[in-house]
């Protein structure tokens, strides 16, 4: 694991955030975990070493995602609007 600062005022590397979404019949089976994961290994994105998400406290089924994915709480307080942002650099 390679650490992420949690400054992230100015990200002066190349850089994506996630966004997805699971089916609730399809949830708890590992989908969003392995989309995420295989997103990271799209060749187009091999340029992109910080992959980010943000995340409210309470989804608890996508803060379990990420953290399986191998991501970090960049901050575990919430911003201003609430949110928790995970990171993971690629290795």
């Amino acid at each position: 694991m390679v650490p992420v600062d949690e400054d992230v005022s100015v990200i002066d590397e190349p850089s994506g955030s996630i966004a997805y979404v699971t089916d609730p019949a399809l949830r708890r089976r590992g989908h969003a975990a392995d989309m995420i994961l295989s997103l990271m290994q799209v060749p187009p994105l091999a340029h992109v070493s910080l992959f980010a998400a943000g995340i409210e406290p309470e989804n608890t089924a996508s803060v379990h995602c990420l953290l399986s994915a191998g991501f970090h709480p960049l901050n575990p307080v919430p911003d201003w609007e609430g949110i928790v942002y995970y990171a993971r650099r690629r290795t």
